[in-house]
């Protein structure tokens, strides 16, 4: 897979697409484009994305499902906090935050999780 990049509105308007996964040469999507894909279900991230521009998957009505995989974001030494907008329910892989020392909080949604270090044995 050589594809890098998902332009803005690349798929604006797909009214039958109904599950996406990224493949993992992506390392951006641009703004919007997703936007109006109103059979989206389902999302499924990978490990090569590094930027998801603002309203990528605004009105995706029928939108349920969020996988971040395993590891996404390990050994990202300065991560300090995530915010994941979303109303959507958000699957989070093994491992996603690993090593990422200076992170204290993960928002879904309303919901803010804080992170708290495992006691050294």
């Amino acid at each position: 897979n050589t594809l890098k990049h998902i332009g803005e509105a690349a798929f604006w308007g797909c009214k039958s697409l109904s599950f996406i996964k990224i493949p993992k040469s992506v390392v951006s999507i641009d703004k919007e484009a997703f936007l109006d894909c109103i059979a989206l279900s389902s999302v499924e991230l990978t490990e090569g994305l590094k930027r998801i521009e603002r309203a990528t998957f605004s009105n995706c009505s029928a939108l349920r499902e969020i996988f971040v995989p395993d590891k996404a974001f390990a050994r990202c030494f300065a991560l300090n906090s995530v915010y994941i907008g979303t109303n959507a329910d958000v699957e989070l892989g093994n491992d996603v935050f690993d090593q990422c020392p200076r992170l204290k909080s993960v928002t879904i949604g309303k919901k803010q999780i804080i992170l708290k270090k495992k006691p050294k044995n």
